[in-house]
């Protein structure tokens, strides 16, 4: 007999989504926050950047990268290794006039750091969640940093909501327990998180080794040649090792006994000289394509699907060098997505240009406004920098010159009259106002992604499914299940079967 809890889930929601009754939302000066401000951030076009004047958008973010102590938020716990990038490709030059692509056998030293995002210092590397991969490319042209995921899509499409799914995962602040009822609940009001929980509950989440999963940009970029035509990309890491996931089972010994097993997999592997390899790629889209697609290429909750955007690798990334000094080398990496080189620009997807207001404002707060002075950060390509000046931790260079402003007629300074980057090439409309980025079509990817499992595999998702709404309060659960009915009506209907027959046969 299911326990009464499962059935519990079963009963239909009484509850309003969402609340009309509650206390009203304003900010630390009470002004209302009304639903739209809450969710959206303002921008320029729908698919146009973000405006700074969002006071509402960098005060969340502002308030949340400083919530703690510095650590990295989110991702404290977290290991990395150095290497170099070797470009594979002769034709690059056509796409991209970065430096790195110029030509066949060109190498760029790298440094990756993977990362747990919900897990906390002390705690375990092993646990159902995605892996952050930040990779930088010391090119001799600047430092360009990509940031990517072990899954081809992300939980949210606004970096606005961000916090909020990262509260929602963390430890309750009223006693400091961790409860999965708000994370279940956010899922509810955001529909758009269906496509990764679905992932999130399936196979190909927990690797056996960072060394063995893939790695994706999720967000969308801009490559640009020497005669300016531009394409959108999504990146790819795609690893050379045999893929391996771990199970339940040993996910739980793991966790109890070897906290630090991905860490430990990682380092070992390169003493002994298995070096880790994952060939670059990179996802192409016209620009003049992007208009005539039946989804919105910017969301970051939707796939690129490979059988519509066809890939081309631009070289192969390989990890031979630990790191001799953790903390200088690895915890003190402040990875930044504002971090490019010329030929490589952003996109317009509204995450990214949230990211590059976040991570440059987090690593000021942990760090100080000198972190690209420290080793870990420091370009290996001399950078001048006149106008920036003194601020904690500051080093002066040798040939530091007396005046701190530009222009001016005392130092030979000068900025660079042959290049000139234009981020935004276009832009669709100019209404600024805070746009419901993407769709309403929340269920169309997570049936696919659920059809893409074998039927073995969708049995261990609705495993792993049932014994996570055991611990979700009845209401919050049927709400959930619901959701999966509006995915998958066969997934709904074999889930329920099994939470209340025990097994998921389903007619």
């Amino acid at each position: 007999m299911p326990s009464f809890s499962l059935i519990l889930i079963l009963a239909v929601a009484s509850c309003r989504y969402p609340n009309t009754s509650g206390k009203m939302m304003t900010t630390e000066n009470f002004q209302k926050l009304y639903s739209a401000s809450v969710l959206n951030s303002i921008s320029i076009g729908e698919n146009g950047p973000i405006k700074l004047a969002d006071e509402q958008f960098l005060k969340k973010i502002a308030h949340f990268v400083r919530e703690r102590r510095p650590e990295r938020v989110p991702s404290p716990i977290g290991n990395g290794a150095f290497g170099f990038f070797e470009c594979t490709n002769p034709t690059l030059s056509n796409i991209s006039s970065a430096s790195l692509f110029a030509h066949v056998g060109k190498r760029s030293d790298v440094v990756i750091r993977f990362g747990t995002p919900t897990a906390r210092p002390g705690g375990t590397e092993n646990r159902r969640a995605p892996v952050t991969f930040g990779i930088r490319f010391f090119t001799d042209e600047g430092n360009w940093d990509l940031l990517a995921f072990s899954s081809p899509i992300f939980f949210v499409r606004e970096g606005i909501r961000f916090p909020d799914l990262t509260h929602s995962v963390n430890l309750d602040p009223a006693n400091n327990l961790f409860t999965l009822n708000e994370v279940v609940d956010l899922i509810n009001h955001n529909p758009e998180l269906l496509s990764e929980i679905f992932y999130f509950f399936s196979d190909l989440f927990v690797p056996d080794g960072w060394r063995s999963i893939d790695g994706f940009s999720i967000n969308t970029f801009k490559l640009k040649n020497d005669s300016g035509k531009m394409v959108y990309v999504r990146f790819k890491l795609e690893t050379q090792q045999k893929r391996k996931f771990t199970t339940e089972e040993e996910l739980i010994n793991y966790g109890a006994n070897i906290p630090d097993y991905q860490s430990r997999d990682l380092y070992s592997a390169i003493l002994r000289g298995d070096y880790p390899q994952w060939i670059f790629k990179a996802q192409i889209l016209d620009m003049d394509k992007a208009d005539e697609l039946d989804f919105n290429p910017f969301d970051t909750t939707r796939l690129w699907d490979e059988r519509r955007f066809s890939s081309i690798i631009l070289g192969k990334v390989v990890l031979n060098k630990n790191p001799t000094n953790w903390f200088s080398q690895i915890e003190q990496l402040a990875l930044n997505p504002g971090h490019l080189v010329d030929g490589i620009e952003f996109g317009p997807d509204k995450l990214l240009q949230s990211r590059l207001q976040a991570y440059r404002d987090s690593h000021n707060y942990r760090l100080g406004p000198n972190h690209f002075q420290l080793g870990a950060n420091a370009a290996r390509v001399p950078a001048h920098q006149p106008t920036v000046t003194d601020g904690l931790c500051f080093s002066p260079v040798a040939d530091q010159e007396a005046a701190n402003f530009y222009p001016n007629s005392m130092s030979k300074s000068r900025d660079s009259m042959t290049k000139e980057s234009n981020f935004y090439s276009h832009l669709e409309d100019t209404l600024i106002r805070r746009f419901q980025t993407g769709t309403d079509d929340y269920y169309s990817q997570p049936d696919w992604i659920w059809r893409s499992f074998t039927f073995d595999h969708q049995e261990r998702v609705i495993q792993r499914l049932i014994s996570y709404l055991a611990r979700v309060d009845g209401q919050i659960g049927s709400r959930f299940i619901e959701h999966v009915r509006g995915a998958n009506s066969q997934f709904h209907c074999r889930l329920v079967s099994a939470i209340m027959n025990g097994t998921s046969s389903c007619q």
